[in-house]
C-alpha cells in the first residue's frame, strides 16, 4: 500500500465540500432565511436570493445533495427548511466570522435594528431579548456557566536514567589552582528557535465554556411548564450557549433554549415580526419574563 500523505494522516474532517455550498452569496442569503425555521417554497428563496426561479432551484439541489436543507412537498409546491439545528448552529458560527454588511437604506436600517432587539436564532430567542435573558438566568442561578478551561500544550517526554549498579563515589577534592572561568554561552537569536506569536490573545488559547441547568433552573423551568425529562431524550445538546452575532455575548441554546422560546410564543409573550426572522416581546412578555426569571428588557 503507498504511504499516506500528511494531508491524509492530520485532516481528520473535510469541510471543503460544505464550505464550497457556503461559499456562494445566493445560496448564503437562502440559507440565512431558512434559519427562521420555517419552511419556504422555491420561489420565495429565489427572490430572497436575487436569482431567478431555474437557478433557485439548481442552488437548492446542490443544498439538498450536500444535506443543509430538507425539502418536503405540499399540493404542486416544495418547501425547504434547514436540516437540522446543526446547520444552523454552523451559519451562526459563520456570521461571527464575518463583517458587518453596510446599512444602505432606510428600510434595510429598520430591518437591521429589528434583528438586534429580537429574533430567533433557528428555534431560539436570540438578539438583545436573548442575551438578556441569558444573563437574567445565570444572575438568578438556574444556569451556571463554567469559565474556559486553558488549553495546555502537552508536558515534554521525559527519558528516566538508569539507576547506578553501587553507590556513587565521592567527588573528588578540588585542586588548589585557580580554575579558568568557563565563558557564558551566547544567548539563542530570534531565528533559531520558533516563538510564540505575541498577537494571540489569552482568549484563544482557552476552551468553550460548559453551561448547566442547576436544580433550581430544572425546577423554574418546570413550574413554566416545560418537561426537563423529555428535553433529556433529546439526540441534540441539552443545553448551551450561542456567541450572538449582533450583540457579541451569548444566548441560550440546545434543547432548552428551543424549549422554553416555544413556551415563550405559547403564552403570547414573544410573538413573529414584520420581518423575516425578528421576534417582537409583547407588553405581557415584558411583564413576565421581569417576574419570572428577573429579565428586564426596558433598562
Amino acid at each position: 500500500m503507498p504511504a499516506a500523505s500528511a494531508a491524509d494522516t492530520f485532516c481528520e474532517v473535510n469541510f471543503a465540500p460544505v464550505a464550497a455550498l457556503m461559499a456562494d452569496s445566493a445560496r448564503a442569503r437562502m440559507l440565512i432565511a431558512l434559519l427562521d425555521d420555517r419552511p419556504l417554497a422555491a420561489g420565495e428563496l429565489a427572490r430572497v436570493a436575487g436569482v431567478t426561479p431555474a437557478t433557485a432551484s439548481a442552488h437548492l439541489a446542490r443544498l439538498l445533495h450536500g444535506r443543509l436543507v430538507v425539502a418536503q412537498r405540499q399540493g404542486r409546491h416544495r418547501y425547504y427548511r434547514l436540516a437540522g439545528h446543526d446547520v444552523a448552529q454552523a451559519i451562526e458560527a459563520l456570521a461571527n466570522l464575518s463583517p458587518g454588511v453596510p446599512v444602505r437604506s432606510l428600510r434595510h436600517s429598520q430591518d437591521a435594528a429589528a434583528l438586534d432587539s429580537a429574533r430567533t436564532c433557528y428555534d431560539h430567542l436570540a438578539g438583545r431579548a436573548g442575551v438578556t435573558l441569558f444573563g437574567a438566568l445565570l444572575s438568578r442561578g438556574l444556569i451556571t456557566r463554567h469559565p474556559p478551561t486553558p488549553l495546555q500544550a502537552p508536558a515534554p517526554e521525559l527519558r528516566s536514567s538508569p539507576a547506578p549498579e553501587s553507590p556513587p563515589r565521592p567527588a573528588p577534592a578540588a585542586p588548589t589552582a585557580r580554575a579558568p572561568r568557563a565563558r557564558p554561552r551566547p544567548a539563542p537569536r530570534a531565528h533559531d528557535a520558533p516563538q510564540a506569536p505575541s498577537d494571540v490573545p489569552p482568549e484563544a488559547e482557552t476552551g468553550p465554556a460548559i453551561i448547566h441547568l442547576t436544580a433550581g433552573g430544572e425546577a423554574a423551568l418546570a413550574a413554566f411548564g416545560i418537561d426537563i425529562g423529555e428535553l433529556r431524550t433529546s439526540r441534540r445538546r441539552f443545553v448551551g450557549e450561542c456567541l450572538d452575532w449582533t450583540q457579541r455575548r451569548s444566548h441560550l441554546n440546545g434543547a432548552v433554549g428551543a424549549a422554553l422560546t416555544d413556551r415563550l410564543f405559547e403564552l403570547g409573550w414573544i410573538e413573529r415580526g414584520k420581518r423575516r426572522r425578528a421576534v417582537r416581546v409583547t407588553p405581557a412578555g415584558e411583564d413576565g419574563l421581569a417576574a419570572t426569571f428577573g429579565c428586564s428588557l426596558t433598562a
